[in-house]
């Protein structure tokens, strides 16, 4: 309870100070003869217009609440046709996405299959290429065996000779 009442009065300690912070600002812009006068012209303004409401709703309070009653029918009225026309536009913007949408996931379909035939078709290069390489290795296999074998002779006939 104490906790709750120190808040209340910290709160209301804050609001005090904010209250006399603002007045203390409204004094120092008072001190200013331009915006004294600026003031005073737009409270005597204020004045003259609620008086004047005042007096046209006294002479005629029918003719007023008919008056307001017909300005909020017309901004009900220009505020359906608003919302009708922001309908028309989301739905068509909608339609519109939705048929890119589409068009992007076909796109997307038709980039994998390609990308799929095109590892297919590197994969038979890469294959022809490996047989290929077979092919070369074996044939120089082959042809250095039969070196080899000359080569040898050859150095078994070199070494073997007496010096």
């Amino acid at each position: 309870m104490d906790n709750k009442q120190q808040q209340g009065g910290t709160a209301g300690k804050i609001v005090a100070g904010m209250a006399v912070g603002a007045l203390a600002g409204a004094a120092v812009m008072m001190l200013n003869s331009s915006t004294r006068s600026k003031v005073i012209d737009s409270t005597n303004q204020l004045k003259e217009s609620a008086v004047n409401i005042g007096q046209e709703i006294k002479e005629d309070p029918e003719g007023k609440k008919e008056l307001l009653m017909e300005r909020v029918q017309n901004a009900t009225d220009v505020l359906k046709g608003a919302v009708k026309d922001l309908q028309g536009v989301y739905d068509i913007a909608n339609g519109e996405i939705a048929d890119q949408v589409k068009e992007v996931k076909e796109n997307a379909k038709e980039v994998m299959s390609t990308a799929k035939d095109a590892g297919e078709e590197l994969q038979n290069v890469g294959s022809q290429v490996k047989d290929a390489k077979g092919e070369l290795v074996s044939q120089d296999s082959d042809s250095e065996e039969s070196s080899s074998g000359n080569s040898s002779s050859t150095n078994h006939t070199i070494t073997d000779r007496p010096v």
